[in-house]
């Protein structure tokens, strides 16, 4: 690597030094147990030659910066000069710094200019004008010509500018346009960061006004402080004309001040190519008999990056940080303000700030703040300036006296005018430096002393004279670094060396003893090193033939047990010794430090073990662990284990021992570790994590080519009282990659009400690569597992799973668990008598917890971490029908097997068109309570509702059923089970979603609907007046409208050809419906209040066309059709059977389950006892049998559905029929069981073909209808 002298000279300046004072008298070789037995020689070496010093005293020219200048003392210390603006640029990448000049020189690229030799603001004035342009200034990529343009007044008349040559010095920053007015000139002061402009009147003729021309590409605007500042396309400053001012000649010889006003104005005019800017003096002060001229009005240009600024008492919200602000035209120097002259001025401070990151972490012995007092009140009597630390932050061009900082003082020195002040500020320095305290700058003051002291000193901006800071320091050398050494069983080893790092420091080097000399090896930016693998020892040949050179280009050989052959050779002091010395030095940007103290290893002689061998075990979580052991080695009175991080290996001693797990040691970085780059173990802390099952994050941080392996690598070391061996070959075991599921998620659902139990659909994301999952349910005490398969969802329903209550309460804690025969019951709403059993803490919680875990070839995972909490909601009645519910067609009516439900849908209007349609159909529902606009236990289409409550929105339908959607923490509604619509919602609206695409609308005020959109966007809309439906109008603006009593019920209802149907009532039930044809249904209820009678519109007296329902408590349990025939319903509740006897004697038996699915059905149950079977889960139908398969091993068909509700596959015995859908649930194509696929085209939402996935839900209500129709 290539290192600068300043890099090379400290090692060599003390190498003498240390050599001697870190040798010990007594040699003893450190091991990592014990003290080596060998003793060595005790004399100190013969003298190590000096090496040169190739540093001469003075400036390091390739060690500047920006703002620094560095200095090597020829005493070992340097001395670094940092300025709070920029002395040095940079012209080209890669160059030297360059010392920055602003004196002009005759430019290279245009004879008729003269430019400044080196600055950021490159600047070139015209040796003679040209149209008035005689100036301009580049700045990153942007730049400003300048042209002067006229002069104008108060009566007299305007004249043009002369075109002038300019008047300068080269090496001079001075340039001057003599009368481009009468009387007028124009002069240019040229700095780093700023040109300093004036128009110098030699007497007041009558012009004050001064137009100039400014070609540019950026854009410029006045500020609301006066000044201009110009921007490029990023709105991003490039240049800035400070506020102009002007100043007279009437000079104070004790303030320096001259007379100075503000009274001078920008205006701007944009033209094509830049803009006219016009300069406005204030003639009355012009004119004022007071005045001294020559008058100097001020243009300046600049780039304004100022650090230093200064502070006026008398002025106490103005900013004094701009160029213009600084200039001093009788110095002509920017300069600082401070102390006290007069009211005029008040008291003024000066603060400036800098950056002092090029000498954090060094060892500061001395530091000193300069600053150039360019004028006093006294030529001649020193009086005294004194410094500050700044104690809080600022800017130097927001800073005013209101907002000013407080600060702390330093000291003070007593100066007069021109010469410098030196302030001692080492110990302020070592503070700031250290980190031990914020640096916010400094501050110069007199100490409110009056103006004796009035001072103005050299600011920042100025090209001489500037202030800077003088830090002298010395490079700090590490700590004497410590190790590990290891032998590799066959006369050689090598050496681990470790050291703690230096604040700073960007690198290292190791330096190891030869017998005579220190070598030195760059190591980096490491903080520990190995001779492991780097041949750097003299080879046997090279020994037998007198070298004792180390070999830096690793063509030698590893470190020898026995060094001292080598040490002969050297002819140095210690031809006996055993041991090794290792020192470091630490590398800066500032330079490099000396050695350390040495570090004095001996290499033991043990054998290497043989490899270890284990067995590897997954948590199931993404972590592991290992078990594994190894054979003794004779000699050895411990072992370390060794643990392959991606990079090295990391060791643990784990005593005298053979056998190790890491089961529960947590060595692994955890997962925030990992993802900020950690690949180092914690093989001591124990503050790491388990086995990662894929190590392989880790390896990538380490940065080798392990970063994509999976397996792991382990290594065990001996060691006795002499040392330690070199590590085993590897046991390279791997863990299995299956990672924790995640807890499951899931919904509970209640049975039918009063059934008070429940059960709870799962549903989990696959796991790659798991070939099965177990749902663990608690039972109070632990969780049971229950093997699913290779399913992503699971339900207890129709499982059995929970113990009895008889069996919980004959049962004891240890004996009680849960059913995997499926002989137990349906989940409790209340399971706590069960944990109260178990006599734990949860006797009297009402929750459920499942937990889930998966499995492959190679083993099973361990349980999620979190569990799926869930409680049985309470049940609700079972009203209107669903396809998943057991209903039986009736007479005149429907039955739900399960609850004994009467169901009659009456349709009072029905008119097709586009759209949702117009109409008006009724449900009647024996155990409704609902009295709604048509009476006791009606519930009308119009009538369909969305209620929040709590976290549920409540949907009733059509035919009173409640469907109850649960919003989620992401803010969407799930669904219940088996009801594939979608829920959404607004600020003042639910929008319910079918499959087909209609979407029906609800108000969140009251939960009334008020319209419905097809997919094609026809749109019924719904009317209400004082909180009453009124009219219904379809998508081709036909309207039927409402009228009602006065009990709030529909009496009457027309349709768009003003034909009525009227509504009578009795004590709030309905009794009476007649259509426009006069066609007259009538309805009669028993004391209960439940319908018992429906006379059919044919009825008469003579010929009576009544249907009758009869009732045992809240089920029907007879219907009687208009011919007198009775069907019987008799019910046995225990086995939630029902069997309908027909007329004609034959019986149909209806078993259900307690959530009223279907599950079982036998025609002719005295006879053939022909049996179909169903599974539901979640009111999906998932298997059914026909009545051949019932002891068939398979069931008839088996059925899959997506996340909406659609069939995916159907597969019997055949073979598998698969269907596809589009984004509207329409099917797209179907692939039979041979393999055939139909695709079926679309027309927007109207299919050529379609299928739905009722095909296969509808399978029980036609195998019902068939019985009917059969029987």
């Amino acid at each position: 690597m290539k290192i600068s002298r300043l890099k090379k000279w400290l090692i060599w300046a003390i190498v003498n030094l240390l050599f001697f004072s870190s040798v010990p008298l007594d040699v003893f070789a450190e091991t990592i147990h014990s003290k080596d037995n060998n003793s060595t020689e005790s004399h100190l070496p013969s003298k190590v030659p000096t090496p040169k010093i190739n540093l001469k005293r003075g400036e390091i020219i390739e060690e500047r910066t920006e703002n620094t200048k560095v200095f090597y003392n020829g005493d070992g210390t340097f001395t670094k000069k940092i300025y709070f603006e920029p002395i040095h640029i940079r012209k080209k990448k890669g160059k030297p710094f360059e010392e920055i000049s602003p004196n002009l020189t005759e430019s290279t690229d245009q004879s008729n200019s003269v430019e400044t030799e080196n600055t950021i603001i490159e600047t070139n004035f015209h040796k003679k004008m040209v149209k008035g342009e005689y100036a301009t200034f580049h700045y990153n990529g942007h730049s400003i010509s300048f042209s002067i343009l006229e002069a104008a007044g108060n009566g007299v008349q305007p004249i043009k500018a002369k075109d002038v040559s300019a008047i300068y010095k080269k090496k001079d920053n001075k340039i001057f346009h003599k009368n481009i007015f009468p009387f007028i000139d124009l002069q240019n002061i040229t700095f780093n960061q700023a040109t300093k402009e004036d128009l110098v009147l030699h007497s007041f003729t009558g012009y004050h006004i001064f137009k100039f021309y400014l070609k540019t590409d950026l854009k410029a605007e006045v500020q609301n402080d006066g000044s201009i500042l110009f921007m490029n396309q990023e709105k991003e400053k490039v240049f800035e004309l400070p506020k102009p001012f002007m100043v007279d000649s009437n000079v104070d010889e004790y303030s320096g001040e001259v007379e100075r006003s503000e009274d001078v104005t920008y205006e701007l005019q944009k033209e094509a190519q830049g803009y006219v800017l016009t300069i406005k003096a204030d003639p009355e002060w012009l004119k004022d008999p007071k005045r001294v001229y020559p008058v100097y009005i001020d243009p300046s240009t600049s780039i304004n990056v100022s650090t230093d600024t200064f502070v006026m008492s008398a002025y106490p919200t103005t900013n004094y940080s701009s160029s213009s602000s600084k200039w001093d035209s009788v110095q002509g120097q920017y300069v600082l303000k401070v102390g006290y002259y007069d009211n005029t001025t008040g008291t003024c401070y000066a603060f400036l700030n800098h950056n002092l990151s090029s000498i954090q972490n060094m060892n500061i012995t001395n530091a000193t703040f300069n600053v150039y007092v360019t004028h006093s009140y006294s030529s001649t009597t020193k009086t005294g300036l004194w410094l500050d630390a700044v104690n809080g932050s600022w800017s130097a061009s927001a800073l005013n006296w209101n907002n000013k900082p407080s600060s702390t003082n330093i000291g003070k020195v007593d100066v007069a005018r021109d010469q410098w002040a030196e302030f001692n500020v080492t110990n302020t320095v070592k503070e700031w430096a250290s980190g031990k305290k914020q640096q916010y700058g400094f501050k110069l003051h007199t100490n409110g002393n009056g103006k004796t002291y009035w001072k103005k000193v050299v600011s920042s901006t100025n090209s001489n004279y500037k202030p800077y800071l003088s830090v002298t320091y010395t490079i700090p050398a590490p700590q004497t670094p410590k190790g590990t050494v290891f032998s590799n069983g066959d006369g050689t080893g090598y050496v681990n060396v470790s050291w703690d790092p230096v604040p700073g420091a960007k690198g290292y080097k190791v330096w190891i003893y030869n017998g005579k000399s220190y070598e030195a090896f760059e190591v980096g930016n490491v903080t520990s090193w190995s001779t492991n693998g780097k041949k750097i020892w003299p080879t046997s040949s090279e020994i037998n033939a007198g070298k004792y050179d180390l070999r830096q280009d690793q063509k030698g050989t590893e470190l020898a047990v026995d060094p001292s052959p080598v040490y002969r050779n050297s002819g140095g002091s210690y031809p006996n010794n055993k041991n090794y010395w290792f020192r470091v030095s630490a590398i800066f940007p500032q330079g490099e430090s000396a050695m350390s103290g040495a570090f004095m290893p001996t290499i033991p002689n043990l054998k290497k073990p043989s490899a270890p061998t284990g067995v590897s075990y997954t948590n199931g979580n993404g972590t592991g662990y290992i078990d594994f052991k190894w054979k003794p080695v004779s000699g050895a009175t411990g072992y370390k284990i060794w643990l392959f991080n991606g990079s090295n290996y990391e060791s643990l001693d784990v005593g005298n021992v053979t056998s190790w797990t890491t089961k529960n040691k947590k060595y692994w970085p955890t997962a925030a570790e990992i993802n900020t780059g950690r690949y180092k173990l914690h093989l001591h802390d124990g503050l790491g994590a388990e086995l990662a099952v894929d190590p392989s994050p880790v390896y990538e941080n380490a940065g080798t080519k392990y970063a994509t392996a999976t397996n792991y690598w382990i290594r065990v070391s001996a060691y006795n009282a002499q040392g330690e061996t070199v590590y085993s070959d590897a046991y390279k075991p791997s863990i299995s990659d299956l990672p924790v599921p995640s807890a499951p998620s899931g919904f509970a659902y209640a049975n039918q009400l009063g059934s008070k139990s429940g059960y709870v659909m799962l549903d989990w994301k696959k796991i790659p690569g798991a070939t099965g999952y177990k749902v663990w349910i608690f039972n109070g005490q632990y969780y049971e597992a229950f093997d699913v398969g290779d399913v992503d969802h699971w339900t207890t329903q129709n499982k059995g799973i929970w113990p009895t209550s008889e069996e919980i309460q004959k049962g004891a804690s240890g004996s009680l668990t849960l059913h995997h025969d499926g002989k137990g019951m349906e989940l409790p709403k209340d399971p706590s008598p069960l944990y109260a059993k178990m006599g734990t803490n949860y006797a009297t919680s009402t929750n459920y917890w499942f937990r889930l875990s998966a499995y492959d070839a190679d083993g099973e995972t361990i349980y999620s971490n979190q569990a799926l909490t869930v409680k049985i909601p309470e049940g609700n009645e079972y009203l209107g029908k669903e396809e998943y519910w057991s209903i039986i067609d009736v007479p005149y009516a429907s039955v739900n097997a399960a609850t004994g439900n009467l169901i009659v849908d009456e349709d009072d209007v029905s008119i097709s068109g586009r759209g949702p349609g117009l109409g008006m159909t009724r449900t009647y529902n024996s155990l409704s309570t609902l009295d709604g606009l048509f009476g006791k236990g009606w519930q009308s289409d119009a009538e369909i509702s969305i209620i929040a409550q709590g976290k549920e929105a409540r949907f009733t339908d059509e035919d009173g059923t409640l469907h109850i959607f649960t919003k989620l923490s992401d803010g969407t509604y799930k669904a219940p089970t088996g009801v594939y619509l979608e829920l959404s919602e607004t600020a003042d609206e639910y929008i319910l979603t079918d499959k087909d695409q209609t979407k029906i609308h609800f108000r969140k005020s009251d939960g009334k609907l008020t319209k419905m959109v097809d997919g094609h966007g026809n749109t019924t809309t719904y009317s209400y007046a004082n909180g009453k439906l009124v009219s219904i109008i379809d998508a081709s603006g036909r309207k039927l409208t409402m009228e009602y009593n006065a009990s709030g019920k529909i009496q009457k209802i027309t349709d768009p050809l003003n034909r009525s149907i009227t509504f009578e009532y009795q004590n709030g039930l309905l009794t009476k419906v007649t259509k426009a044809g006069k066609e007259t249904t009538r309805y009669e209820y028993n004391e209960h209040g439940r319908l018992e009678k429906v006379y059919e519109p044919t009825h008469t007296e003579a010929k009576v066309v009544v249907n009758q329902f009869i009732y045992n408590g809240d089920r029907i349990s007879q219907v009687i059709d208009p011919e007198n025939r009775i069907y019987k319903l008799n019910y046995d509740q225990t086995k939630r059977q029902l069997i309908v006897i027909q007329p004609n004697g034959r019986k149909i038996q209806y078993t259900f389950n307690e959530a009223a699915n279907p599950i079982q059905i036998i025609e002719d149950a005295d006879g053939l006892n022909i049996t179909t079977s169903y599974v539901y889960e979640g009111n999906n139908l998932v298997e059914s049998r026909d009545p051949n398969d019932q002891n068939a091993v398979k069931p008839t068909e088996t059925y899959t559905y997506d996340a909406n509700g659609n069939v995916l596959t159907v597969k019997d015995q055949y073979g598998t029929e698969t269907y596809k859908y589009n984004k509207n649930n329409d099917v797209i194509s179907e692939t039979d069981t041979e393999g055939d696929t139909t695709t079926i085209a679309y027309d927007g939402l109207n299919p050529v073909s379609e299928t739905d996935r009722s095909i296969r839900k509808n399978i029980f209500y036609s195998k019902i209808r068939y019985l009917w129709e059969y029987y």
